[in-house]
């Protein structure tokens, strides 16, 4: 008994040692998605460093919201997820349309045509492209 225990034990700790924290990756993530959309909207030098920026800062206020909707006010976690996920899908929203204001202002009619279909790809919780539907 004590051994299925010890080893139920080690292995939660080896899974727990694994997992990696979401902040990370979405800076990763919004770099690779800038580098695709520069390449599939022809972006120049100075339309890429708008992208960098609107998708850097992207995923700092996603990263801060995530933060601060699992947190309550008296700095203990929350035990329903359903605030927290209903919360950070309204800072997604409004940091999603703050994102594509300043993307809508530096694209040409073209461009923004097939920002508009390619965008519908990006997931935004995560800011990974994801394949399209077939």
């Amino acid at each position: 008994m004590k051994k299925i225990l010890l080893s139920i034990l080690c292995l939660l700790c080896i899974s727990f040692s694994f997992a990696q924290p979401s902040g990370k990756n979405l800076k990763v993530n919004s770099a690779k998605t800038v580098e695709f959309l520069t390449k599939e909207l022809k972006l120049d030098a100075k339309q890429k460093a708008i992208f960098m920026n609107a998708y850097g800062e992207y995923a700092a206020n996603m990263l801060k919201a995530q933060t601060k909707a699992k947190m309550r006010p008296d700095g203990k976690a929350k035990n329903n997820s359903v605030e927290a996920r209903k919360s950070i899908n309204e800072s997604m929203l409004r940091f999603s349309e703050k994102r594509d204001k300043v993307i809508y202002n530096c694209l040409k009619k073209k461009q923004s045509k097939l920002y508009k279909n390619i965008v519908r790809r990006i997931n935004p919780f995560t800011i990974k492209l994801e394949e399209p539907k077939k």
